[in-house]
């Protein structure tokens, strides 16, 4: 299972999961109260309805902002936002939507199936080896004035 290259991308990957859901659980949340103040003729509750619009307008605008930076570490595609390019056979869909699918895998799972090359990432930065110094080794020549 592939992991995320950088905690930027976890961060960015997580949020915009969490704002696509956003998004799309205040628009069916407004139409549903909008639709009922225009039945029951609350003025009120319509004017709710208008702040939940806005709101939902706001989630969505900042889900197409961060979407560019949720990048699957294999194939490098933007895992959350959609693209022409073709998907994977493996990809599955939740309400037809390739997207919602992985917004949702990365908040309860903490994984994903990528849609486009189909493989699984874990949502988590991977380890970087570190670096041993290496033991500079002592030359048997000297370079000072006493080997002259």
């Amino acid at each position: 299972m592939h992991r995320l290259r950088h905690l930027r991308t976890l961060v960015f990957v997580r949020l915009t999961s969490v704002l696509l859901l956003t998004s799309y659980l205040l628009s069916v949340g407004t139409l549903m109260l909008a639709s009922y103040s225009v039945v029951t003729g609350n003025r009120t509750l319509l004017n709710y309805s208008m702040g939940l619009f806005f709101l939902c307008l706001f989630s969505w605008l900042s889900y197409r902002i961060c979407a560019p930076s949720t990048q699957c570490p294999l194939c490098m595609m933007p895992a959350l936002l959609p693209r022409p390019c073709s998907r994977s056979a493996k990809a599955r869909t939740f309400l037809k939507s390739y997207h919602l699918r992985v917004a949702i895998d990365v908040i309860i799972k903490r994984y994903f199936f990528c849609p486009y090359c189909g493989e699984p990432s874990k949502c988590e930065v991977r380890e970087r080896p570190k670096i041993q110094e290496e033991a500079k080794p002592k030359s048997t020549q000297s370079s000072g004035p006493e080997s002259w």
